[in-house]
C-alpha cells in the first residue's frame, strides 16, 4: 500500500515502528494518509483527511544552544477540597523542556486554573520570561481534566503563547449512549482562539511522534484503534502517549479503562514497558495486571489525591489490581499529586533527586 500511495504522488511525511507495528504518514496536494499495521491482529487502518482540515507538526531542529534548564517532569498537585474526600480525581503534569518552554498533559479541574498560573509563573527559566506552551495535550473529554484549560484561557490566555493544541476527540457515534461530552468538539475551538500565539490544533494519530527540543512524544493509542467497535466508556478515547527525555521513558495512560488497556497489550505486548507509569483513570479502574506487567515501570504515579490514594490500594478495591502493582518487584516508588508538587528531573539518577515546589499562602487562599 505505501508503494501504491508513493505511485500516486504521495510523499512520506513520518514513518514508524513500535514492536512489530508499523506506521506511516503520507501527504499530497489532495490529501493526508495515515495507516495503522497492528502485527496482533494483521490489521491495516486507513485514516483519511483533506489537507486544509489537516495540522501536520513541523519538525524542530534543536542543538542544545537554546538550554536554560534541565527536561523535568513537574507531578502537579490538584486543589481536592472541592471534592468529598475519597473522590481525588483530577490530572495535571507539565513538562519543563530544555530551552523553557512547557508541555502540558491536561490541567486538572477548574480549580486548579490559578494554581498552573503560578506554576507555569514561578518555574519559568526563560531569559526573555515570556511563558510558552509547546504543546498542551489533552487526553480525552472530562471535566477533571480539561476543567482547567477551560477556566485558565478568558483568565490567562492571552498572557502566554501556546504553539500546539493536541486532541483526538471520539465522534458521538463511537462512544456508548450517554457517555459522550461535546467539550473537544464544541468549546475547545473557541477556546483556542483567545490563546496566545495562534496556536494550531493536531488531531494525532497512533504511531506519530512529535519532538520539542530533545524530549519525544509518541501516540501509543486513541480511539480510532477501537474501531469499528463502540466505546463502553468515554475514558476509552483517552490519548495514550509515551515520552522520551534523556533515556528514561512515560508512559501517560490518561482514564483508559480495561477495555483500552487489553488493546494495549495486545497491540505491543512488552514493547509497552516504561520507566515510569501514570496509573489508569486515577487508580479507581483501568489498570490491569497484563498492563502493568507489559509496562513493568519502576516509578508509578497517581492521579489522585492521598485520600483516595490509600483507599484504592486496599485490600477491599477490587476495581484494578492497584495493590498488584504497588508490590511489584522493580517497582521502586510510588507519587501521588497531593501536597507538593514533585519536580522529577528527567536526566536523574536516583529519586534523591527529585525536588517540590510549593503553592504559595496566597494562592491557596485566592482558590
Amino acid at each position: 500500500y505505501v508503494r501504491q500511495l508513493a505511485e500516486a504522488g504521495f510523499a512520506e511525511y513520518q514513518t514508524n515502528r513500535i514492536g512489530e507495528n508499523r506506521f506511516a504518514t503520507f501527504t499530497s496536494e489532495e490529501g493526508m494518509v495515515h495507516l495503522t499495521y497492528l502485527a496482533y491482529n494483521q490489521s491495516l487502518s486507513i485514516i483519511t483527511a483533506p489537507l486544509d482540515a489537516t495540522v501536520l507538526f513541523t519538525p524542530e531542529e534543536y542543538d542544545g544552544s537554546t538550554k536554560v534548564t534541565e527536561n523535568t517532569l513537574g507531578i502537579i498537585s490538584l486543589d481536592y477540597s472541592h471534592r468529598d474526600v475519597t473522590d481525588g480525581n483530577g490530572m495535571s503534569y507539565v513538562i519543563t523542556l530544555e530551552d523553557g518552554r512547557y508541555v502540558i498533559f491536561d490541567g486538572g479541574y477548574a480549580q486548579d486554573a490559578e494554581r498552573l498560573w503560578q506554576y507555569l509563573n514561578d518555574n519559568n527559566q526563560r531569559a526573555d520570561g515570556e511563558i510558552v506552551i509547546a504543546a498542551w495535550i489533552l487526553t480525552h473529554s472530562h471535566g477533571d481534566h480539561y476543567g482547567c484549560i477551560k477556566e485558565f484561557v478568558p483568565r490567562h490566555g492571552k498572557d502566554v503563547t501556546v504553539e500546539y493544541v493536541m486532541a483526538n476527540a471520539a465522534s458521538s457515534t463511537m462512544v456508548a449512549e450517554g457517555q459522550y461530552d461535546t467539550f473537544l468538539t464544541s468549546s475547545l475551538p473557541s477556546l483556542m482562539r483567545q490563546m496566545g500565539g495562534s496556536p494550531k490544533l493536531i488531531k494525532p494519530h497512533t504511531g506519530q511522534s512529535f519532538t520539542f527540543c530533545n524530549v519525544t512524544f509518541e501516540v501509543m493509542y486513541t480511539h480510532e484503534n477501537f474501531y469499528p467497535s463502540v466505546l463502553p466508556y468515554l475514558n476509552d478515547s483517552s490519548t495514550v502517549m509515551r515520552m522520551t527525555a534523556n533515556g528514561k521513558t512515560v508512559l501517560f495512560t490518561g482514564d483508559c479503562e480495561a477495555t483500552a488497556s487489553s488493546v494495549l497489550v495486545n497491540m505491543y505486548g512488552t514493547a509497552l514497558h516504561c520507566d515510569i507509569l501514570q496509573v489508569n483513570h486515577h487508580g479507581y479502574s483501568g489498570g490491569t495486571k497484563a498492563l502493568f506487567d507489559a509496562v513493568s515501570p519502576s516509578v508509578a504515579m497517581w492521579t489522585t489525591s492521598q485520600a483516595a490514594f490509600d483507599i484504592r490500594n486496599s485490600d477491599k478495591w477490587i476495581r484494578t489490581p492497584n495493590k498488584y502493582l504497588v508490590d511489584m518487584v522493580g517497582l521502586d516508588h510510588v507519587f501521588v499529586a497531593d501536597g507538593p508538587c514533585k519536580l522529577l528531573p528527567m536526566s536523574y539518577d536516583s529519586l534523591d533527586d527529585v525536588t517540590e515546589y510549593h503553592f504559595s499562602t496566597e494562592q491557596r487562599m485566592t482558590q
